[in-house]
């Protein structure tokens, strides 16, 4: 403990001229080398790191799509769109890990036709980590996946997350996709069913 008598501080010789500052030095540098000894024992504090900002994507960074060869191509709610990134990630507790690879096979057992688009429109396949919110999802792929206009404002990008149903199995799916002139769909929140009714494949 260092703790100090009252009493024997009391019997030292008081310090006259620069003893004083020699003295205030002294008690300065003690207390920083308790201060640091104290916070090496009890640990420094921990530093917050942010586990999904490997994810962000941005979008202004993304090239524009190829020139479309295919059949068919993608409307969202009557608006044209090039798919310019798909995310995939299970939804709750124990389901198996999903791969890049999966995803044209898992969004085509959503709407029959867009894992076709994959090829023609060459979207980058983002797999996630399992995810155990569904309402948490949509939020997380706003916040991670940005795009390079103004909120609230048109823009020709269009961002569409929420629950699905691939066949039978729950995933959690994000898409950022881009028409060819500015809209305002915006930032769109689909459930299971909205995904079918919001999702189509016009002939070109």
């Amino acid at each position: 403990m260092l703790v100090a008598r009252a009493d024997l501080l009391q019997d030292l010789p008081k310090p006259e001229g620069n003893a004083l500052y020699i003295y205030a030095a002294v008690a300065v540098v003690f207390a920083a080398v308790v201060a640091v000894l104290v916070r090496s024992l009890l640990g420094g504090k921990t530093k917050h790191v942010d586990l999904q900002a490997a994810l962000a994507e941005d979008l202004a960074e993304y090239p524009p799509a190829p020139a479309h060869s295919g059949p068919r191509i993608l409307t969202i709610l009557g608006v044209e769109v090039r798919v310019r990134l798909i995310v995939v990630a299970p939804y709750g507790k124990n389901q198996p890990p999903i791969s890049a690879d999966d995803i044209p096979g898992l969004i085509d057992d959503i709407r029959r036709g867009l894992g076709e688009v994959t090829k023609t429109d060459k979207p980058r396949l983002k797999a996630w980590p399992a995810q155990l919110s569904a309402n948490g999802f949509a939020p997380t792929f706003f916040r991670l996946v940005t795009s390079p206009d103004t909120d609230g404002e048109p823009s020709t990008w269009v961002l569409a997350a929420g629950p699905a149903r691939a066949g039978g199995r729950p995933i959690l799916l994000g898409i950022a996709a881009q028409a060819e002139h500015p809209h305002k769909l915006g930032r769109l929140v689909l459930e299971n069913r909205d995904w079918v009714q919001s999702l189509q494949l016009e002939k070109v």
